[in-house]
């Protein structure tokens, strides 16, 4: 009974307030509403599939000496050095489309810590010894761990040493030498202590990757070991397309960074193409905005997290002679960054130190 009462009341107040609704609406006001309603969102949406739209971007490894495959990337965070190279792929539904400027603004730029070891052959031909040498390449303090040391003779086919060393932990910059190794020490006996060819080899312990190589030859007439042979040419120069240049040298300043490109988008897959330059590690996260003559605002993009590595040096020579003037006249086993960077300017050592004027010479046109 209860139950019943209360179903009735509910229906009641259900067609009181329906009467009173159909009493005061305007019903050409309703239907006016409704029909602006129905346009506009019509018209929003034609107008959405007329605007350009950003498919994804492109991240291009930029550095020349290191071949890295292209990582197409929406979401991904991946590791690069000394800069990135960026093409963002853009959609244009129309016939043609101005596109007046870029701008850049950066949401984040944070320092990035990472290990990265670089191990040298080097050989010092005026003590006829060879140098087992670590440089901390990374941007913070070096693990320890084992690596393999070899020195094979190819006219004998077999390894005068084959033995682990443990490396050192040093600080970002710094060079250490493991190891000074005397070619007057290697024998096989009384009766052969000279090798024609020898060849010497820095493996990974765990993975047994090369991590540096040199060839020797003996020299009959002058009675001592000398480099020999090439390790290969150097990479080719590439015809590099004139793109803009962000040079980004001051982790707080976020922009906004603008090009002006003056571009017609043609109807379809469009290329737009710029590069970032660090001179510091960092992992970035950065706002693409497309504009028009008017200033008016195209499209926004927002590229995800990358990691960007920034080396103390630059590695090219392939008789690992970069830090020859350095390492023939050291007073101790380990130099700093900042001895370097001192005596590199005093002595005028043209050392491999990397910066960003550097990189922007070498990767621009």
């Amino acid at each position: 009974m209860i139950m019943n009462l209360a179903l009735f009341g509910i229906k009641m107040l259900y067609y009181i307030v329906a009467h009173i609704f159909l009493k005061l609406i305007n019903w050409s006001d309703f239907f006016t509403w409704i029909l602006t309603i129905s346009v506009s969102s019509v018209f929003y949406y034609l107008l959405s599939y007329r605007r350009i739209k950003v498919i994804g971007i492109t991240i291009k490894q930029i550095n020349k000496s290191i071949k890295q495959p292209i990582s197409f990337i929406l979401r991904d965070c991946k590791e690069y050095q000394n800069g990135v190279e960026n093409e963002l792929v853009v959609s244009n539904p129309r016939n043609e489309q101005f596109l007046h400027k870029i701008e850049i603004n950066f949401l984040e730029i944070n320092d990035y810590k990472y290990n990265e070891d670089k191990f040298q052959v080097f050989f010092n031909y005026r003590s006829q010894e060879i140098y087992i040498v670590q440089i901390n390449n990374g941007s913070q303090l070096s693990k320890q761990y084992e690596i393999k040391v070899q020195i094979f003779s190819k006219d004998l086919d077999l390894y005068l040493i084959n033995k682990n060393v443990n490396t050192k932990s040093i600080s970002s910059g710094e060079i250490c030498i493991l190891e000074r190794i005397s070619l007057d020490t290697l024998s096989l006996g009384k009766n052969i202590t000279i090798f024609q060819k020898l060849t010497i080899k820095i493996k990974s312990i765990n993975s047994d990757n090369l991590l540096s190589i040199l060839y020797l030859r003996y020299d009959y007439l002058e009675n001592d070991y000398k480099l020999a042979g090439s390790l290969g040419a150097g990479s080719p120069q590439s015809n590099r397309e004139a793109i803009p240049v962000l040079l980004l040298n001051d982790r707080y300043d976020t922009g906004p960074y603008h090009f002006t490109l003056n571009k017609i988008l043609n109807n379809g897959i469009n290329l737009l193409k710029w590069i970032v330059l660090v001179d510091f590690p960092v992992k970035i996260k950065y706002e693409v905005i497309l504009k028009n003559i008017d200033g008016k605002i195209l499209y926004k993009y927002i590229v995800k997290s990358t990691k960007i590595k920034f080396p103390k040096y630059k590695f090219n020579d392939p008789f690992n002679r970069e830090f020859e003037n350095i390492l023939l006249n050291m007073d101790s086993d380990i130099i700093t960054y900042d001895e370097i960077v001192e005596r590199n300017k005093e002595e005028n050592l043209h050392l491999p130190i990397n910066n960003i004027n550097w990189n922007y010479n070498i990767y621009i046109d």
